[in-house]
């Protein structure tokens, strides 16, 4: 199914924004560790890229992607264990849940139906 160029594209150029932040963290929070910078290169990557993907043509796996992306960005800092660098956790919390929920209301947008229709 492809997605037709409407409002919900500002969430897939949001996220991409999102994910070009998330791969740059690691030269604006220092001091950085080698978790730090991995996972965000690598996270805010997959981001950007299904991001791109979902801004040339709609499909469900890039938003999932980016919501299971986001969600472990989130939770990162305790997996990785850099949760005592406080500007660090902030931004990743901040920014995976963002990127999270913008997947989120995209998938729910997407699969929305009027009332009395049904499929």
């Amino acid at each position: 199914m492809r997605k037709q160029p409407s409002a919900r594209s500002w969430i897939d150029g949001t996220n991409l924004v999102l994910g070009a932040i998330l791969f740059c963290l690691p030269w604006v929070i220092v001091p950085t560790t080698q978790a730090i910078e991995w996972n965000a290169w690598i996270v805010g990557g997959l981001v950007a890229f299904n991001a791109g993907c979902a801004l040339t043509g709609f499909a469900a796996w890039e938003e999932w992607t980016n919501l299971v992306v986001g969600l472990w960005a989130a939770i990162s800092p305790w997996l990785f264990g850099f949760q005592a660098n406080a500007a660090a956790t902030w931004t990743y919390v901040i920014l995976g849940c963002s990127i999270a929920t913008l997947a989120g209301v995209q998938l729910w947008v997407v699969n929305r139906q009027p009332p009395g229709v049904t499929a």
